[in-house]
């Protein structure tokens, strides 16, 4: 379930517009001193607000350094993923599957818990799955934890 954010005080367009315009009056030395609130104050933007914008276009241009906005898109999926992989381990994983581990659980010859080390190969093969780029598509397009596979 994806959450919504909270809709947009300014437009798009807007922000694009007034960035451009900030970062073209900080070039020129005679109109740079006070740009940011004199262009925020002419279109009825927050100043902070603009400066933030032109802040991020900053790193995004490279002028900055930062995380750039398409590194933070890409964080946060991966970050998504992650919890989701999480999950469905923790479910693999917990006392719903083998409630009493010393009846139900077959054990290796050294006395571990088979199902549990299983359960760890799949998450291993998730995560190789998931470096060559297969794993999320897998995950994503089912929605659930079902759709993943342990690549036997």
């Amino acid at each position: 379930m994806r959450v919504m954010g909270a809709p947009r005080k300014y437009s798009v367009e807007l922000q694009e517009r007034a960035t451009r315009m900030a970062m073209e009056a900080r070039r020129e030395p005679e109109s740079s001193r006070g740009a940011i609130k004199r262009i925020a104050d002419q279109l009825g933007v927050h100043p902070e607000a603009l400066r933030n914008w032109v802040r991020q276009a900053e790193i995004d241009g490279g002028v900055r350094p930062g995380t750039t906005t398409d590194d933070a898109t890409r964080i946060a999926e991966l970050e998504r993923e992650v919890r989701e992989i999480r999950r469905c381990l923790k479910r693999y994983t917990s006392r719903q599957i083998f409630p009493d581990p010393g009846i139900h659980a077959p054990r290796t010859a050294d006395g571990r818990v088979n199902g549990l080390t299983r359960h760890r190969s799949i998450l291993g093969s998730m995560e190789s799955l998931h470096r060559s780029q297969r794993g999320s598509a897998l995950i994503h397009r089912a929605g659930s934890c079902s759709a993943i596979s342990t690549g036997r």
